[in-house]
């Protein structure tokens, strides 16, 4: 309205939603701005977990130059977004666990980064499975179930960040019901004929990686030991990312490649 472009929200909605054409430019330019830092996070991350530029370097080209993931940065979806906000609570959640005591600040940011990721993509939430297992890896499972004497103090803090997520939840379903419940109303694979199975689809999304990256996916097998030698939680939590990923996408009916670029930067 200050600029004197639009005269109200009304125009504005107009312009985005019926006058996309207008708009798909602009919009394919922050795609392609997304996908970039997402290069940078990339190397960020890598760099922070390795603490090896050669490594860092690699990672990002790998990400950078991957074709599925430079196959949906062209498209002015949500796609490139996601992976960097992906990418960033990663890297948010590394940088919790090497700090001594994490400070209350720390557990807000942590719920804050997982809010802006699945506020993109309500799949986006399955990310919060990394922060669990290096939590439980760090903070013992079995004496968080324990509730020994002294259990509030010392889990005071994780115990408000699930109601921080909570919050975060209802704003984003405040905002945007319809675009909150559509992955929730999405029929799943029971709904049509027997011959689409869990199964069926897990072999599709399977056939997919090893046909658009089959040098990755082959790599990546022997690199996984490796990593799990040397740091077994952040592998778990990849691991777990990857395989709830999958499983949640094969499960809807409708199935495409794009679907399981999200999950190329934790492959890599």
């Amino acid at each position: 309205k200050f600029s004197g472009l639009f005269a109200d929200f009304t125009e504005l909605k107009k312009f985005v939603i019926l006058d996309y054409g207008y708009f798909l430019p602009f919009a394919r330019l922050l795609t392609a701005l997304f996908a970039a830092a997402a290069g940078y996070l990339m190397y960020k991350l890598a760099n922070r977990i390795f603490s090896n530029k050669t490594v860092a370097v690699l990672a990002s080209f790998l990400l950078s130059f991957n074709l599925m993931f430079f196959q949906v940065t062209h498209f002015a979806r949500a796609w490139a977004l996601q992976i960097l906000l992906l990418l960033l609570a990663v890297y948010v959640y590394h940088y919790f666990f090497t700090k001594d005591e994490p400070q209350a600040k720390d557990y807000f940011l942590v719920s804050a980064v997982t809010a802006l990721a699945l506020g993109v993509h309500l799949a986006s939430a399955l990310v919060y499975l990394v922060f669990l297992i290096l939590y439980f890896y760090k903070y013992s499972l079995k004496d968080f179930v324990s509730f020994r004497s002294g259990w509030w103090n010392r889990y005071r803090q994780f115990i408000y960040l699930q109601l921080y997520l909570v919050v975060w939840l209802a704003l984003w379903y405040y905002l945007n019901p319809s675009g909150f419940l559509i992955y929730l109303q999405q029929p799943g694979i029971e709904s049509v004929s027997r011959d689409w199975t869990l199964g069926s689809n897990l072999i599709f999304y399977a056939k997919i990686l090893f046909s658009y990256d089959v040098l990755l996916a082959v790599a990546a097998i022997p690199a996984l030991v490796l990593f799990y030698k040397r740091y077994p939680a952040l592998c778990l939590g990849f691991i777990a990312f990857i395989l709830a990923w999958v499983i949640s996408i094969a499960y809807a009916i409708h199935s495409e490649p794009r679907f399981i670029t999200a999950t190329i930067p934790f492959i890599i």
